[in-house]
């Protein structure tokens, strides 16, 4: 629903009734002028939300919502003429958040409306299992056609078999692979020449029918408007702050407002939760936990972390640099680890979570010894997690999915092996 940014200037006071069958709704706006120009939006606005609602308009009563402008806030109050009576009121910031307070408004005089809660799927057995004879890391799915990317090549799938497609340049290292319209974007790492002391840098590719149509220095993922791009920053700045993102641009299509520093690679932004009005933001947590939130605040997060996956990109820096020691003895590493991908399917959330095991995580290397895929889905009061597939054969560096099916990417000591499962609902 589309958000109110009129600026307020002069005065008026509005009163004008809307028949809405037995139910008789009025709206009065005392204030500016631009702020009176809202009324007929939000008569419609209230209009098309109680018949959207499925609320009964033959039902006799009279509904009042009056917006009054009281210094610098907004009074928001509503009064339904029943026996007995109902009211709500709410102090308000602005114009903006009037859309969301006639949903709260709406909630209160006449009840929550249950929307259909998504069901957590369940997971039929593997469907099928293809071996890969390299060290895979990201898989995508484009219409009916699957790709599956090593570190050097991105394979096209020809029934089970594996076949290059397209070869990544300059020796960088494919860490991701993405559908996005009918191209695949490929995110690599670049590593620099250890002399020239430079930090390792995302590079990003578009690439149809096997040749590179667009580059880009930064990383860029798909999102549900566009292509969005953002730079890392990888070494800690003064205020020791390490893997710093850069404010996200849209290279194509509409953008999304994220918090500042949202890392992009780990943040989809997606309908998940019924009870909140428009598209959540979901990420991941400094901590590892899953997150969902919408623009100001954080609705759930994860009792689970999730663990980084293994690829990496790195930085050397020079610790106090005011110090009089030599700078080989100041000299420290920073990581930045890859996040495993969030993927929402029907209104669920999926994510990867690797396990370490005993002493799997020594001097920056991570060992993973068995993975799960776990969901989360909307019931009456929470979000169900429920674990859609595991293996101890190795672990997940990847899901995508296609047709209705999970497709999970295990990696091996030696090849990989990129099992289907079937998502049911219910």
């Amino acid at each position: 629903m589309k958000r109110l940014t009129t600026v307020f200037i002069a005065a008026l006071v509005f009163l004008s009734p809307v028949k809405l069958m037995a139910l008789d709704t009025t709206v009065q706006v005392n204030g500016p002028d631009e702020l009176a120009k809202l009324k007929p939006g939000v008569e419609q606005s209230i209009q098309a939300r109680l018949v959207a609602r499925g609320i009964d308009l033959t039902a006799p009563g009279n509904l009042t919502v009056t917006i009054s402008q009281m210094g610098a806030n907004l009074s928001f109050d509503a009064i339904l003429a029943l026996a007995p009576p109902k009211g709500y009121h709410k102090d308000i910031t602005g114009v903006d958040a009037i859309s969301a307070t006639i949903d709260e408004m709406i909630e209160a005089l006449f009840g929550p409306i249950a929307a259909p809660a998504p069901k957590a799927p369940t997971v039929k057995p593997a469907w099928k299992t293809i071996e890969l004879p390299f060290q895979a890391t990201s898989v995508a799915s484009l219409g009916d056609t699957v790709f599956v990317a090593g570190e050097s090549a991105v394979h096209k799938l020809e029934g089970d078999r594996p076949v290059v497609w397209w070869k990544v340049p300059d020796k960088d290292t494919i860490m991701r692979i993405s559908a996005y319209q009918d191209s695949i974007i490929a995110l690599t790492r670049h590593e620099r020449h250890y002399l020239l002391n430079e930090p390792d840098q995302f590079i990003s590719y578009r690439i149809k029918e096997g040749r590179t149509i667009q580059k880009w220095d930064s990383a860029v993922v798909p999102t549900v408007n566009g292509l969005a791009s953002a730079v890392l920053k990888i070494a800690p700045d003064i205020t020791f702050q390490a893997n710093r993102w850069s404010t996200v641009t849209m290279i194509e299509g509409m953008a999304f407002p994220l918090p500042a520093g949202t890392d992009i690679i780990a943040a989809t932004v997606q309908e998940v939760a019924p009870q909140n009005p428009g598209p959540e933001i979901i990420s991941f947590s400094p901590s590892g936990k899953l997150k969902i939130a919408n623009a100001s605040e954080t609705l759930w997060s994860s009792q689970t972390s999730f663990a980084t996956l293994p690829m990496s990109l790195q930085e050397d820096f020079v610790a106090a640099p005011g110090a009089t020691d030599s700078d080989d003895s100041r000299t420290r590493t920073q990581f930045y680890y890859l996040p495993p991908r969030i993927l929402v399917w029907e209104g669920m959330v999926m994510t990867i979570d690797n396990n370490a095991g005993l002493f799997g995580i020594l001097d920056n290397s991570k060992v993973y010894r068995s993975c799960q895929i776990r969901s989360y889905a909307w019931t009456d009061l929470d979000f169900e997690e429920r674990t859609l597939f595991k293996t101890s054969l190795g672990y997940c560096t990847d899901i995508a999915i296609q047709n209705d099916m999970l497709l999970a990417l295990i990696v091996r000591k030696k090849g990989s092996l990129l099992i289907y499962t079937g998502l049911t609902r219910g």
